[in-house]
C-alpha cells in the first residue's frame, strides 16, 4: 500500500473515532449556521409567494438564455452544448 492509501486509512480511523465521541488531535470542526429565511424575507418585505415568483423568473431567464445560445451557435454552424 502506498503513502496515499496509508494516509487515507489513518484519516478514516480518525473520523470514526471523532464520530464515536473520542478526542482526536488534529480534527477541525466546522459549524455551518443555517440562515433564518423568514427573518431575511421579513427584512426584504417579501412574502413566500413573491420569493417563489422571483426564483421562478430567474430559472426561466436562465433557460431562455441557454436556448438563445444554442440557437446562435446552430446559426453560426458551431456545435451545440
Amino acid at each position: 500500500m502506498g503513502k496515499f492509501g496509508a494516509e487515507l486509512i489513518a484519516s478514516m480511523q480518525q473520523a470514526a473515532a471523532h464520530a464515536g465521541g473520542r478526542k482526536v488531535s488534529g480534527v477541525r470542526v466546522t459549524t455551518v449556521k443555517i440562515p433564518d429565511v423568514k427573518a431575511i424575507r421579513k427584512a426584504l418585505h417579501m412574502s413566500q409567494h413573491r420569493q417563489r415568483l422571483k426564483c421562478r423568473r430567474a430559472v426561466v431567464l436562465v433557460i431562455r438564455l441557454f436556448i438563445a445560445l444554442q440557437c446562435s451557435a446552430a446559426a453560426a454552424g458551431r456545435r451545440r452544448f
